[in-house]
């Protein structure tokens, strides 16, 4: 099944399969539509959100986020700066963590993707260690 490329924006269908003249000359690209996984979906259900953003930063184990800022940053011609935990590629910090929550302190992260080590019932994250804390 195929379908054109200018398809109407949530459609669920991905990758370009093929290219060729149409039947009155002009230039066709096909889609391979089939339905996106989840984690496709929520990936391009994020990317959009980040329009317009100048930088970006996703902490470590978090690759739906991580991959729909890379998106956003592709679509966005690169103008979407992506700064990532633990990537050899998106990260320009040397110190690790400390430099990008010192990059968010002064306002320089216009949106930051955390993976929480604990998340309780409240909502309050704790980045600093797992268990009971030393009396």
């Amino acid at each position: 099944m195929s379908a054109p490329v200018d398809m109407p924006p949530g459609s669920a269908a991905c990758g370009v399969a093929a290219s060729h003249a149409g039947a009155s000359g002009e230039h066709v690209a096909d889609v391979d539509a089939r339905p996106l996984s989840t984690p496709e979906l929520m990936i391009v259900a994020i990317a959009p959100m980040l329009r317009g953003l100048r930088h970006v930063a996703v902490g470590a184990s978090s690759p739906i986020p991580g991959s729909a800022a890379l998106l956003a940053s592709a679509l966005d011609g690169g103008a979407l700066r992506v700064s990532m935990l633990g990537s050899d590629v998106n990260n320009p910090f040397t110190d690790g963590a400390k430099e990008l929550f010192d990059c968010a302190a002064q306002g320089r992260i216009d949106a930051f993707f955390l993976s929480g080590g604990q998340i309780d019932g409240g909502g309050n994250i704790n980045l600093m260690g797992i268990g009971s804390y030393p009396d």
